[in-house]
């Protein structure tokens, strides 16, 4: 019998290739293509011990498990391939992804009820440009094609935290046609909403938007989530007026004056963009020689 592991840290290339570990599923990826014009999915697991790990399928392997997983539940993954990550793509202290064929024996956990998951996934985090968002999605305006003829889509979406500002979060393509479709359905019941690896833009002065890595999450099974809608109807005037009054376009709101401290004299400002300047080419020819 496989000997099963509670821990996906215990899983590496070395380890014997029969083995098991129950896994809830965390991010269900739609289908993408690749450069080379092949398609994938890429998924994110997590343990018993709240560790992630990511997981992709191939193109040969996507019929097979097209209606395996559902997001949220709990299943026993044995066998998969192990890719060592991209350090780029690492998050966190396991360094694998796993591969899923169809040799990958995938099985549901007897018991059916969702377990919350660690409030540790989502804790707001960035990374490069990219950043973790969590809030309540007040208002979704209709999706629109970005060119006739095209398949390519987008949607805007007004989401607000405990910070009391609302931002426009844009979801494209997938994201709209999927996710954006959904909390358009259910938006009378207050979604939440939690946006993973998502890039900050300065239209409408700043806002949000998705870009083909992130993940979204829709009422994902948090302990964080009924306070978050406590806090949502004990401020519920407030997030009206400023909806009514468009905040989440207002470039005075969004972006404040800085702070005294915060701004630098002219000349200052001059030496510190030249340094960065000659950083930049000394960079450049030490990258690329002649």
């Amino acid at each position: 019998m496989p000997r099963v592991y509670s821990n996906i840290l215990d899983i590496t290339p070395t380890s014997d290739k029969n083995w098991t570990v129950l896994v809830q599923v965390v991010e269900l990826g739609p289908t993408q293509q690749s450069k080379d014009l092949k398609n994938y999915r890429r998924l994110l697991f997590t343990d018993t011990k709240g560790t992630t790990m990511p997981a992709i399928i191939f193109s040969f392997h996507l019929k097979h498990f097209e209606h395996v997983f559902t997001l949220y539940r709990k299943y026993y993954v044995s066998n998969a391939n192990l890719i060592t990550t991209d350090p780029h793509f690492v998050d966190g202290p396991y360094t694998h992804t796993w591969s899923l064929t169809k040799q990958t024996l995938v099985e549901p956990h007897a018991n059916e009820t969702i377990t919350p998951l660690p409030c540790k996934l989502y804790k707001h985090a960035e990374t490069g440009t990219n950043q973790n968002i969590r809030g309540v999605v007040v208002r979704c305006f209709p999706s629109h094609k970005i060119n006739p003829g095209q398949p390519s889509s987008k949607r805007d979406i007004v989401i607000v935290n405990e910070e009391k500002q609302p931002m426009i979060l844009t979801l494209w393509d997938s994201f709209d046609t999927e996710e954006g479709q959904a909390l358009e359905e259910m938006l009378e019941n207050t979604p939440i909403i939690y946006a993973m690896r998502i890039k900050v833009t300065t239209f409408y002065g700043l806002s949000l938007t998705t870009r083909k890595e992130s993940a979204i999450m829709i009422n994902p099974p948090v302990p964080d989530e009924v306070k978050l809608l406590d806090w949502k109807a004990s401020n519920n005037q407030e997030l009206l007026e400023l909806l009514n009054r468009e905040s989440y376009k207002n470039v005075d709101e969004l972006l404040p004056y800085p702070e005294e401290t915060d701004i630098l004299p002219s000349a200052i400002a001059r030496e510190m963009m030249k340094a960065v300047s000659l950083h930049v080419k000394l960079i450049k020819y030490a990258t690329f020689p002649t």
